[in-house]
């Protein structure tokens, strides 16, 4: 079978970016922005391979593109204070997505390929693109004494888009749902001039309710799994620096 081995992926990619640092008076600003795009070939995307010989797993052929851009900027307004972010915009489009016709066509019919009919799954959305990703954090230096040792307090929240994470187009329960998660962490460095660090963290602090992930089997098999992301956690972390410098 045809359906046994497949070509490789090709990935052309082009990107265009800066790097800054710069002041407003006396506030340090830093700023970076990146434009990249893709062009992606032999894109392997899995699929059921019901051939007269054997029934079992195929892997599909599809061409795209990807495209989008990554921020990350920070300011200081005081010494002891940065605020900063990041951010994320990403664009997948199929070209073309041509696969053996094994159901009802989702996105057209397409000419038979060796007396096989084929159809149309360039309308599916692209598998696991996160459209958009941003965080914004805040790091603030304690006043805490030199002897207890340097102390720091990072506030944190991220938030990410849903994503379609099918191979393939209309497949239930395959859009996992935006969410956003708030974190926070203490760090005290060097405790006493011991070479100790001590984080206490906490994760997911509003004890949000997400999935992460999808079995996508619905279509072929009536069920689906997810699986979901951590609940609230609290946890501690010690590291030990050896030596000094």
């Amino acid at each position: 079978m045809n359906t046994r081995t497949f070509d490789p992926e090709t990935v052309t990619s082009y990107e265009l970016g800066f790097k800054s640092d710069w002041r407003i008076q006396d506030v340090p600003v830093h700023l970076n922005a990146t434009y990249y795009y893709s062009d992606y070939k032999g894109i392997q995307r899995p699929g059921g391979d019901a051939s007269p010989v054997a029934v079992g797993a195929a892997i599909f052929s599809a061409a795209a593109t990807i495209q989008g851009v990554e921020m990350e900027a920070s300011i200081r307004p005081i010494p002891a204070v940065e605020i900063g972010s990041t951010f994320s915009y990403t664009h997948g489009k199929y070209k073309n997505y041509d696969v053996p016709a094994l159901g009802q066509p989702n996105c057209g019919p397409r000419p038979a390929i060796g007396g096989v009919p084929q159809v149309d799954f360039s309308c599916a959305p692209f598998q696991f693109v996160t459209p958009y990703i941003y965080n914004i954090y805040t790091n603030i230096t304690l006043p805490t004494p030199e002897s207890f040792g340097a102390s720091t307090l990072l506030v944190s929240y991220s938030h990410v888009s849903s994503q379609y994470t099918a191979p393939g187009p209309l497949e239930p329960f395959s859009y996992l749902a935006g969410y956003g998660l708030l974190s926070a962490s203490l760090r005290v460095d060097d405790i006493a001039g011991t070479g100790l660090t001590l984080t206490v963290f906490g994760n997911n602090l509003a004890n949000k309710l997400y999935r992460v992930s999808n079995s996508n089997s619905y279509t072929g098999s009536n069920y689906a799994a997810t699986l979901y992301g951590e609940p609230r956690t609290f946890g501690l972390k010690l590291r030990y620096k050896f030596g000094g410098g």
